[in-house]
């Protein structure tokens, strides 16, 4: 585990010794800060989804329908309900994510 926190730190920190475009000078220092902290053990990285943020979104429910497949290990009907997701909802708060765990 800290083997693998360690290669992170080391792969967020080593754009900033190559490239630093004009005001991305504070976005560099947070990714930095933050490899630091992961390396150090003071943050670690979340384990299980984060909780609903939209539930008034109308896709919240499809939405824990399909994470809740794809934890169970039914992974290509959870990939038809978040395809369904962003047919249907396409400007939902849920559609970027929907993509990202259909593929």
């Amino acid at each position: 585990m800290f083997v693998r926190q360690l290669v992170l730190a080391g792969a967020l920190a080593l754009p900033t010794l190559f490239i630093q475009p004009v005001g991305v000078t504070h976005a560099i220092a947070t990714q930095i800060s933050v490899a630091q902290d992961v390396a150090s053990g003071a943050r670690t990285f979340a384990e299980e989804p984060p909780a609903p943020w939209a539930e008034a979104d109308p896709a919240d429910s499809l939405y824990r329908e399909a994470r809740e497949t794809l934890n169970r290990g039914e992974y290509r009907r959870a990939a038809a309900l978040f395809g369904q997701i962003t047919q249907r909802y396409p400007s939902s708060t849920y559609a970027a994510d929907a993509l990202y765990w259909r593929a």
